[in-house]
This record gives structure tokens, sequence and C-alpha cells, in this order.
């Protein structure tokens, strides 16, 4: 973390005090038990790759590393993505379409049907749905309660797994 805090100083590029806060963020809060949380349910429900959608600077990929779980970063914004030599990222904003296996598994923490894609509230949101039923058979979403029904509407089933990570499939 000091070395971002560093690169700040030394180039003064926000980009490394975005990261140290996310960083912070992710291991002084609650996300890196709730990525323990999915990379166990992933592993217990024989998922063979993780698509992490809003994956931000992917720190929670050393969670998926360690679990020994294929995990595949999407971000639309580019960055110096962590385990970037061990993972692959994507740079796009989703929805876009992704060529899956049905033993694939959509992640999203605190991104989709929250802040980051909201812009256009329920349209926006109806896209994601559509694309997230196109594209996975499964996903496990990180989100408020008020949104479960409106993703329900595209997923035959679903599950709360742990307090706001709720388990959709069809």
């Amino acid at each position: 973390m000091q070395e971002c805090l560093d690169l700040y100083d030394k180039t003064g590029d926000v980009i490394y005090l975005m990261e140290f806060d996310c960083i912070c963020h992710f291991f002084e809060c609650e996300s890196f038990k709730t990525y323990e949380k999915i990379a166990q349910f992933s592993i217990e429900n024989n998922f063979k790759r993780i698509f992490d959608i809003g994956c931000a600077f992917g720190h929670q990929s050393e969670v998926f590393k360690n679990a020994s779980l294929n995990y595949i970063g999407i971000e639309m914004n580019e960055s110096n993505f962590w385990n970037n030599n061990k993972f692959k990222y994507i740079v796009k904003e989703y929805p876009f379409k992704i060529e899956t296996n049905p033993d694939d598994l959509a992640v999203s923490v605190l991104c989709l049907t929250w802040n980051c894609y909201l812009y256009e509230r329920e349209k926006t949101l109806k896209k994601q749905c559509e694309a997230l039923q196109r594209d996975f058979k499964q996903c496990l979403l990180y989100i408020a309660s008020d949104k479960v029904d409106f993703v329900k509407q595209y997923y035959k089933n679903c599950k709360e797994i742990d307090k706001n990570i709720i388990y959709f499939w069809n």
C-alpha cells in the first residue's frame, strides 16, 4: 500500500490514490469476507470460471487465486490490475456479449444494480439483467434487497447465500 502513496508523491497521478483507497477498502472492510464467501460457494458448486463484473482494480482476485479458481475481471476503465499476470481482465463496460459455459458464474459486488451503472436507472438495470440472463445461466450478486425482485424477473430461482449475496439461476 505504501508503494501506491510513494508513486502518487512521485508522479502526482491520482490513479495511485484511487488504488490505495481501493486496497484499504478491500482489506479493512467486509469486502474480503464477501469474496471469501463467493469463492467458497464457487468451489462447493463446481464453477469453472468466475466472471467478476465491475472488478475495479481486481484486488479480490487474490481470494480466487488462493482458492485455485479461474478468475476473469471485467472493468470499464483501464487499470494496472492486481494479478494481471495470472488472470484475464476485460476492459469494457458491461453489458456486452460474453461467450460462457453453463458452469461459469457471473459475480458482481456493489456494481451491477448499484451506483456504478445506474446512470439511466431502470433502463440500465433492465439492460444489465437482460445481458446477465443471456450470458450466464447463474449469477451471484451482492445487491440491495429492493433490487432482488427486479432481478428475479430474469431468473427462475433465487436463494440468499449470505446477507445481500443472492444466487440467481435458471
